[in-house]
């Protein structure tokens, strides 16, 4: 991810990544990464680093029927203290609305050291 960022090293380099994983990622599930800017020193930032996973459960038709099942929905990954967090959401999508997880994978902090 830094290293795509950092042009594979022509723009700068990665000097410390360290983060903890702190939820479950699965085959089929969407990572989004987010970092931010905590401290520029120098050449060095300091990044905040935080990796959510979205996790397709299933998607249902207006009429409430399930027209795709995820294996999440198939294996009952999503649970009631999911639901209870407030980690399920629904958005329309093409085939219908999809019923999803979003809860945070990873949390921690980089460093990296620009060349310019």
């Amino acid at each position: 991810m830094f290293e795509d960022f950092l042009n594979l090293e022509r723009d700068g380099k990665l000097i410390e990544v360290d983060v903890d994983m702190v939820g479950m990622v699965r085959c089929g599930d969407t990572l989004k990464t987010e970092a931010t800017v905590k401290e520029i020193d120098g050449k060095r930032v300091h990044l905040d680093v935080i990796q959510r996973t979205i996790t397709p459960v299933h998607v249902k038709d207006i009429e409430g029927n399930i027209v795709k099942e995820f294996e999440a929905g198939k294996r009952g990954y999503v649970s009631d203290k999911d639901r209870e967090r407030n980690l399920v959401h629904e958005k329309e999508v093409e085939q219908g609305i999809l019923t999803y997880r979003d809860r945070v994978s990873l949390e921690g902090s980089a460093i990296i050291e620009l060349n310019n």
